[in-house]
Protein backbone atom coordinates (compact mmCIF):
# COMPACT_ATOMS: atom_id res chain seq x y z
CA UNK A 1 0.00 0.00 0.00
CA UNK A 2 2.71 2.48 0.75
CA UNK A 3 4.69 2.30 -2.38
CA UNK A 4 1.45 2.18 -4.86
CA UNK A 5 0.55 5.62 -2.54
CA UNK A 6 4.15 7.06 -2.99
CA UNK A 7 4.64 5.33 -6.16
CA UNK A 8 1.36 7.42 -7.60
CA UNK A 9 2.33 10.47 -5.75
CA UNK A 10 5.42 10.66 -7.30
CA UNK A 11 4.16 9.78 -10.92
CA UNK A 12 1.70 13.01 -10.33
CA UNK A 13 5.03 14.49 -9.13
CA UNK A 14 6.73 14.24 -12.39
CA UNK A 15 3.91 14.58 -14.63
CA UNK A 16 3.36 18.11 -12.68
CA UNK A 17 7.10 19.37 -13.33
CA UNK A 18 7.34 23.41 -14.12
CA UNK A 19 4.38 23.45 -11.24
CA UNK A 20 5.07 24.44 -7.53
CA UNK A 21 4.19 21.28 -6.15
CA UNK A 22 3.13 20.98 -2.35
CA UNK A 23 3.02 17.05 -0.74
CA UNK A 24 1.17 17.22 2.60
CA UNK A 25 -0.11 14.46 5.53
CA UNK A 26 -2.83 14.91 7.38
CA UNK A 27 -5.46 14.26 10.00
CA UNK A 28 -8.55 14.45 8.92
CA UNK A 29 -10.06 15.31 12.19
CA UNK A 30 -7.39 17.44 14.34
CA UNK A 31 -7.24 20.71 14.66
CA UNK A 32 -3.93 21.78 13.85
CA UNK A 33 -3.89 19.39 10.59
CA UNK A 34 -7.13 21.03 9.35
CA UNK A 35 -5.35 24.64 10.33
CA UNK A 36 -3.03 23.26 8.01
CA UNK A 37 -5.31 22.40 5.39
CA UNK A 38 -7.14 25.33 5.28
CA UNK A 39 -3.98 27.30 4.72
CA UNK A 40 -2.81 24.92 1.96
CA UNK A 41 -6.45 25.73 -0.17
CA UNK A 42 -6.28 28.97 0.61
CA UNK A 43 -2.85 29.18 -1.14
CA UNK A 44 -4.46 27.40 -4.01
CA UNK A 45 -7.46 29.39 -3.76
CA UNK A 46 -5.26 32.49 -4.23
CA UNK A 47 -3.56 31.39 -7.26
CA UNK A 48 -6.04 29.76 -9.37
CA UNK A 49 -4.49 30.50 -12.51
CA UNK A 50 -0.73 29.47 -11.33
CA UNK A 51 0.93 26.03 -12.63
CA UNK A 52 0.27 24.32 -8.66
CA UNK A 53 0.11 21.04 -7.48
CA UNK A 54 -1.18 19.50 -4.42
CA UNK A 55 -0.90 16.08 -2.76
CA UNK A 56 -2.69 15.78 0.20
CA UNK A 57 -2.38 12.61 2.03
CA UNK A 58 -4.74 11.75 4.96
CA UNK A 59 -2.95 9.66 7.53
CA UNK A 60 -5.43 7.48 10.83
CA UNK A 61 -3.76 9.27 13.91
CA UNK A 62 -6.75 10.00 15.98
CA UNK A 63 -9.90 8.18 17.09
CA UNK A 64 -12.09 9.69 14.27
CA UNK A 65 -9.94 9.30 11.40
CA UNK A 66 -11.20 7.27 8.51
CA UNK A 67 -12.09 7.09 4.90
CA UNK A 68 -15.23 8.59 5.23
CA UNK A 69 -13.60 11.57 7.54
CA UNK A 70 -10.80 12.10 4.89
CA UNK A 71 -13.69 11.95 2.07
CA UNK A 72 -15.86 14.73 4.02
CA UNK A 73 -12.79 16.96 4.15
CA UNK A 74 -11.78 16.32 0.55
CA UNK A 75 -15.16 16.83 -0.48
CA UNK A 76 -15.16 20.68 0.12
CA UNK A 77 -12.43 20.62 -2.91
CA UNK A 78 -12.94 20.98 -6.16
CA UNK A 79 -10.04 22.35 -7.65
CA UNK A 80 -8.72 19.59 -10.14
CA UNK A 81 -4.75 20.24 -8.76
CA UNK A 82 -5.07 19.18 -5.59
CA UNK A 83 -4.95 15.06 -5.52
CA UNK A 84 -5.86 12.71 -2.44
CA UNK A 85 -5.45 9.86 -1.03
CA UNK A 86 -5.55 7.47 2.28
CA UNK A 87 -3.49 5.75 3.44
CA UNK A 88 -5.30 3.56 5.81
CA UNK A 89 -2.58 1.64 7.66
CA UNK A 90 -0.09 4.46 7.48
CA UNK A 91 2.45 2.87 5.55
CA UNK A 92 2.90 5.54 3.03
CA UNK A 93 3.22 8.08 6.19
CA UNK A 94 6.01 5.39 8.22
CA UNK A 95 7.56 5.43 4.37
CA UNK A 96 8.21 9.53 4.01
CA UNK A 97 9.29 9.00 7.84
CA UNK A 98 12.13 7.34 6.53
CA UNK A 99 12.76 10.21 3.53
CA UNK A 100 12.89 12.50 6.71
CA UNK A 101 13.87 11.17 9.26
CA UNK A 102 11.20 11.77 11.73
CA UNK A 103 11.20 8.54 14.37
CA UNK A 104 6.83 8.31 14.06
CA UNK A 105 4.55 8.26 10.89
CA UNK A 106 4.70 11.81 9.18
CA UNK A 107 1.60 13.64 10.01
CA UNK A 108 0.71 17.44 10.02
CA UNK A 109 4.15 17.88 7.82
CA UNK A 110 3.96 20.39 4.64
CA UNK A 111 6.85 20.34 1.81
CA UNK A 112 6.44 22.88 -0.85
CA UNK A 113 9.40 21.63 -4.06
CA UNK A 114 9.73 24.34 -7.00
CA UNK A 115 9.02 23.67 -10.74
CA UNK A 116 12.16 22.35 -11.64
CA UNK A 117 12.01 19.81 -8.88
CA UNK A 118 12.05 16.13 -9.89
CA UNK A 119 11.71 12.66 -7.91
CA UNK A 120 13.88 9.97 -9.59
CA UNK A 121 14.69 7.79 -7.50
CA UNK A 122 11.69 6.24 -5.81
CA UNK A 123 13.36 5.49 -2.37
CA UNK A 124 14.08 9.71 -2.18
CA UNK A 125 12.40 12.11 -2.91
CA UNK A 126 13.81 15.60 -3.74
CA UNK A 127 14.86 18.01 -1.09
CA UNK A 128 11.75 20.60 -0.72
CA UNK A 129 12.35 24.08 -1.16
CA UNK A 130 10.18 24.87 2.31
CA UNK A 131 9.54 21.89 4.61
CA UNK A 132 7.35 22.87 7.95
CA UNK A 133 5.21 21.24 10.33
CA UNK A 134 3.17 21.39 13.41
CA UNK A 135 5.41 19.05 15.52
CA UNK A 136 7.02 19.03 18.88
CA UNK A 137 10.74 18.55 18.50
CA UNK A 138 12.32 15.60 17.44
CA UNK A 139 15.66 14.37 15.66
CA UNK A 140 13.92 15.65 12.17
CA UNK A 141 12.06 18.63 13.23
CA UNK A 142 13.00 21.93 14.27
CA UNK A 143 11.54 24.78 15.57
CA UNK A 144 12.60 27.21 13.35
CA UNK A 145 10.51 24.63 10.88
CA UNK A 146 7.27 25.18 12.16
CA UNK A 147 4.31 26.23 9.94
CA UNK A 148 4.43 30.26 10.08
CA UNK A 149 1.94 32.20 7.80
CA UNK A 150 4.04 34.84 7.38
CA UNK A 151 7.23 33.08 6.26
CA UNK A 152 5.23 30.37 4.11
CA UNK A 153 3.54 33.77 2.09
CA UNK A 154 6.89 35.34 2.08
CA UNK A 155 8.53 32.02 0.33
CA UNK A 156 5.50 31.18 -1.17
CA UNK A 157 5.76 34.54 -3.61
CA UNK A 158 9.24 34.03 -3.96
CA UNK A 159 9.00 31.14 -5.79
CA UNK A 160 5.96 31.95 -7.79
CA UNK A 161 7.81 35.06 -8.46
CA UNK A 162 4.82 36.93 -8.08
CA UNK A 163 4.88 40.97 -6.32
CA UNK A 164 6.42 40.29 -2.52
CA UNK A 165 4.25 43.36 -0.93
CA UNK A 166 1.31 40.97 -0.79
CA UNK A 167 3.28 38.86 1.69
CA UNK A 168 1.72 40.73 4.59
CA UNK A 169 -2.19 40.55 2.66
CA UNK A 170 -1.39 36.82 1.80
CA UNK A 171 -0.56 36.14 5.20
CA UNK A 172 -3.47 36.96 6.54
CA UNK A 173 -5.60 35.04 4.36
CA UNK A 174 -3.95 31.91 4.93
CA UNK A 175 -4.19 32.02 8.72
CA UNK A 176 -7.87 33.06 8.22
CA UNK A 177 -8.88 30.14 6.27
CA UNK A 178 -6.56 27.90 8.61
CA UNK A 179 -8.94 29.10 11.33
CA UNK A 180 -11.99 28.64 9.45
CA UNK A 181 -11.13 25.10 8.60
CA UNK A 182 -9.61 24.32 12.12
CA UNK A 183 -12.96 25.92 14.02
CA UNK A 184 -15.45 23.28 12.71
CA UNK A 185 -17.55 21.66 16.16
CA UNK A 186 -16.06 18.29 14.97
CA UNK A 187 -12.55 19.28 15.11
CA UNK A 188 -9.95 18.57 18.45
CA UNK A 189 -9.23 21.31 20.50
CA UNK A 190 -6.36 23.32 18.47
CA UNK A 191 -2.89 23.13 19.93
CA UNK A 192 0.19 21.85 18.47
CA UNK A 193 0.28 18.43 17.31
CA UNK A 194 2.32 16.23 19.80
CA UNK A 195 3.77 13.22 17.65
CA UNK A 196 2.60 9.50 19.11
CA UNK A 197 4.67 7.66 21.11
CA UNK A 198 3.71 4.63 19.11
Amino acid sequence: MARAIIEQIRARFNEAAGSLRVITFLSPTCGPCRYGQGIVRALFEQFPDRKLAGYVVWVPMLTGDNARSAMREQSAVSDPRLHFWFDRDRAAARAWSSFIALPTPTWDVYAIHDELARWDDAAHPPAPRIWMHQLNDTSATRETDRLDVARLAREWLRLLGDDPTREVELAATLHAKGQSVAARDDSAKPSLDRVPRS
